[in-house]
């Protein structure tokens, strides 16, 4: 069976989505939020650099096209699921053997795999996809990981950004997924460019919890992957409302509000 609490994809807007009940080892991961809000930067460098500059405590990472992965490890017992809470453990052994290196006992990394040419470039996306769900080891996968939610006893979920990176660079300082802390617009754009260069989506950007952000979409639907009950359709960054604080931001009601039957137009959410 998946972990306890399994967290949901990086990519969606909040973590602590229960998943199914597991009553064993590996060791519980952290419950509950406490993650900073991440934006995918798709609309390339201007939207970048009105981020950077509306809010200097953003980290940019690079967006690679590989699955998703949650490793736990407890002692020499390494467990591997996907986005899916599918367990792959049986399928990934150099997976496995990287975890078991890392210097600590107890472990929940966050984090994707990806097969790479032997130049270091991303395979197409599929290649990765298939070595996940084939019994073959043709192809060699490496991990990238991008967060630690705990370590040797100690949950880390609620803990900054900063403190959980400091973590993952003490217990996986080659496995982490390449990023830049605090960068200035034009570093944070070479950046952006440096990673398409080698092939990979191009940059993400993680920011403080309590900037605001404006989004536009096309509208919600009712989904049971979230915990809100709702996805939103086509949903994208207009722009940054460093003017506007927490408490003026739109809840969950008004997500909901956007379901079919309940409003009409093109609705945007952000506060104010």
């Amino acid at each position: 069976p998946p972990p306890r609490d399994l967290l949901p994809p990086r990519r969606a807007p909040a973590r602590g989505c229960p998943g199914p009940h597991h009553p064993g080892p590996p060791p519980p991961p952290p419950r509950g939020g406490g993650a900073p809000t991440f934006v995918w930067e798709d609309n390339g460098a201007p939207l970048l650099a009105e981020v950077v500059t509306a809010s200097g405590e953003v980290l940019v990472e690079q967006r690679m096209d590989g699955a998703r992965i949650q490793v736990h490890r407890d002692g020499d017992d390494v467990r591997v699921w996907t986005r899916t809470l599918k367990e792959v453990t049986a399928r990934v052994p150099e997976l496995v053997a990287v975890v078991r290196a890392f210097p600590a006992r107890q472990l929940v990394l966050d984090g994707e795999t990806l097969a790479l040419t032997d130049d270091g470039r991303p395979r197409p996306f599929q290649e990765t996809a298939a070595r996940c769900g084939a019994d073959t080891h043709d192809l060699l996968l490496r991990p990238f990981f991008v967060d630690c939610l705990h370590v040797d006893g100690t949950d880390l979920v609620d803990e900054p950004l900063t403190v959980r990176q400091a973590a993952l660079a003490r217990v996986a300082p080659d496995h982490r997924l390449p990023g830049v802390a605090r960068p200035s617009a034009e570093e944070a754009a070479a950046f952006l460019a440096d990673a398409l260069e080698a092939g990979h989506e191009g940059g993400a950007v993680l920011l403080r919890p309590e900037l605001v952000v404006e989004i536009e979409l096309d509208g919600g639907q009712r989904s049971t992957r979230y915990p809100g009950g709702v996805a939103l359709r086509f949903a994208r960054v207009l722009r940054y409302r460093p003017d506007k604080e927490p408490g003026d931001a739109d809840t969950i009601d008004a997500v909901r509000a956007l379901l079919p039957g309940r409003g009409r137009g093109r609705p945007v959410l952000g506060g104010g």
